[in-house]
């Protein structure tokens, strides 16, 4: 316990130090949030071992290796309407172990003088379940705002489905982070948008349910 307590306490402060500088508000904040690291690495804590038991159960029926980017492709939405899909791109990677595979995806909107982006990226961390918790430490909850950007936990609804909202306000440019079933990392990004509902929306569109039982 109190080994996630110290690296809870030390990503806080080194995520305020790094995105706000020497801002006196924004160092309050962090000092409130490491008040609140006792709990918050209670939470942490509570996933990992949540993350072990259905990583032993997934050794059990031999699912060990990270799903084939192809087949991973097959999770990434085939459209976003009003955007014009590229060709997905993915990679699979097993050695000594160690199972990686991400698939990736990118929608162009075309035409006027603002060319808008929305990419959904999927990678799957079956085997390396350390690296997923080192990439969703958000999962115990999280928030902050400035006037520049803001970032905060919400809940999708679907169990074992965890989601964290970014959204840089003056450059309109935001982020939406999915943990699935302790295995799988969405990332979906977009520009020139007003808030993250569209990309939240994309998100709805995919098999997240599917995900978090595998």
């Amino acid at each position: 316990m109190y080994f996630f307590k110290l690296i809870l306490i030390a990503a806080i402060t080194t995520f305020f130090l790094l995105s706000c500088g020497e801002k006196v508000d924004e160092l309050k904040k962090a000092a409130e949030m490491v008040q609140k690291a006792p709990e918050m690495a209670k939470n942490m804590e509570q996933s990992a071992n949540e993350a072990q038991a259905i990583r032993e159960q997934r050794v059990k029926r031999g699912d060990t290796l990270a799903m084939h980017y192809e087949k991973l492709q097959t999770y990434l939405p085939a459209s976003i309407p009003g955007y014009e899909a590229e060709e997905p791109s993915g990679e699979t990677m097993n050695y000594m172990g160690f199972s990686y595979s991400t698939a990736s995806r990118r929608y162009v909107q075309k035409g006027g003088d603002i060319s808008k982006e929305i990419e959904v990226q999927i990678i799957d961390y079956v085997a390396v379940e350390s690296l997923y918790l080192a990439a969703t430490y958000w999962l115990s909850g999280f928030s902050r705002e400035n006037a520049e950007s803001y970032d905060k936990t919400f809940d999708p609804g679907i169990k074992n489905v965890f989601a964290l909202d970014h959204f840089e306000k003056k450059d309109k440019r935001g982020e939406v982070t999915y943990g699935v079933g302790y295995r799988f990392l969405i990332k979906i990004t977009g520009n020139h948008i007003d808030n993250t509902d569209i990309l939240k929306n994309v998100a709805k569109s995919m098999k997240l349910e599917e995900l978090a039982k595998m």
